[in-house]
């Protein structure tokens, strides 16, 4: 358990060390934008930690100045308005929250449960990278550093992150393949970082040789491409392609017919296979259908949690949540009560959390589950 000052102050220990995520960069950067007194929580943290080394910060935090300095901040300045989407730490200090994998379940006419976690252990499968020739090698998470040669190409790898290093052939084209349940990382030849999330395959060349930077993707992806304004960069996928300078944004094609781009930062082009067009801005996203395209806010928290193996959602039917599970746990989920799938929920799941979930179903909402085999089955 742990408040919204322990987790500005996890952001902040992140942020010193190196490791906060993209999508927990975003989040930090809401955070100090929409209110004032997020920032002073904030400069606190920075005074405290300018003569104390980031190995033992945590232990000398002072939680109670840091709050009479949000306190002072609320009394000397006026406060602005937030978005509905962006969570004000400050406010919300008050309100202890569980970091774990929680679910709330929502019944017309019924309160609202809170449901908990634990985990579903399943068979391992593995990333793969594939050759045009049909050459294939199998990746391990769990390998620190490896120099590896498929063909004529190599490629060094670091737990989930692989990294073209050479080729006498730069325009072949390879493939990464990411199974259920998994997720990994790629830095393409021209510095460009994308993440993969499960069930999801990226083809790209060993080099980038010509006026274009061109990749294809199934799936879903997140891409921080690096700015090159004399070779856009662009990304096929089946109904549309994107094309970018420099820029950072998610990619989700999971749903046959349909694509979604969501953009973070910079500005793309969305071009249907109809030629039909249109351009985002940060902070919208724009979903493609038979119908066109159809641009709207998104909520960054939401969008981009899965790089943090956490999926949310709000007020979305039961059924509508059996593709994650799929996903991430390998399960195909059979509702042996068809009625079930209608049931709303809003929360969030994290990965290898769901018999918690699953059992929390069980007692607290009377739905039963049992698991045979690789299908998960409600009644």
């Amino acid at each position: 358990m742990t408040s919204d000052y322990e987790h500005i102050r996890q952001l902040f220990m992140e942020k010193l060390a190196g490791t906060l995520s993209p999508a927990d960069e975003l989040r930090l950067q809401q955070l100090l934008n929409a209110d004032e007194r997020n920032r002073a929580l904030w400069q606190s943290l920075e005074k405290q930690s300018a003569n104390i080394g980031a190995g033992d910060f945590l232990d000398k935090l002072d939680t109670e100045h840091d709050l009479s300095a949000i306190r002072k901040t609320i009394q000397q300045r006026s406060v602005k308005r937030i978005r509905p989407w962006v969570i004000s730490a400050a406010a919300m200090l008050l309100v202890v929250l569980g970091i774990s994998s929680w679910f709330l379940l929502v019944r017309k006419n019924q309160p609202e449960k809170i449901l908990a976690k634990n985990t579903v252990k399943s068979s391992s499968e593995h990333v793969q990278l594939l050759l045009e020739n049909g050459e294939a090698v199998t990746l391990d998470k769990t390998t620190k550093h490896r120099v590896l040669t498929l063909g004529n190409v190599k490629f060094q790898t670091s737990g989930n992150t692989l990294q073209t290093v050479s080729g006498s052939n730069p325009e072949q084209l390879t493939t990464l393949s990411v199974p259920v349940k998994e997720d990994f990382r790629v830095t393409l030849s021209d510095g460009t970082k994308v993440w993969l999330n499960s069930i999801s395959k990226l083809r790209f060349p060993v080099r980038f040789t010509g006026k274009t930077r061109e990749v294809y993707l199934e799936g879903e992806a997140y891409l921080e491409v690096v700015k090159d304004a004399q070779h856009p960069f662009i990304v096929h996928t089946e109904q549309s392609d994107i094309r970018v300078l420099g820029t950072k944004f998610n990619v989700n094609t999971y749903q046959a017919g349909s694509m979604k781009t969501s953009l973070v930062e910079g500005s793309v082009l969305l071009t249907a296979k109809n030629g039909s067009a249109t351009k985002l801005s940060p902070g919208y996203q724009s979903v493609y259908t038979k119908d066109g395209f159809k641009t709207t806010s998104f909520d960054a928290d939401e969008v981009l949690s899965w790089m943090d193996g956490v999926y949310y959602f709000q007020h979305v039917q039961l059924k509508e949540l059996e593709p994650v599970i799929s996903r991430w746990f390998g399960l195909n989920v059979a509702f042996d009560n068809p009625a079930l799938g209608d049931i709303r929920l809003s929360g969030m799941i994290e990965k290898q959390q769901l018999t918690g979930f699953l059992k929390d179903l069980e007692t607290s909402s009377d739905i039963q589950y049992t698991i045979s085999g690789n299908v998960l089955h409600l009644k």
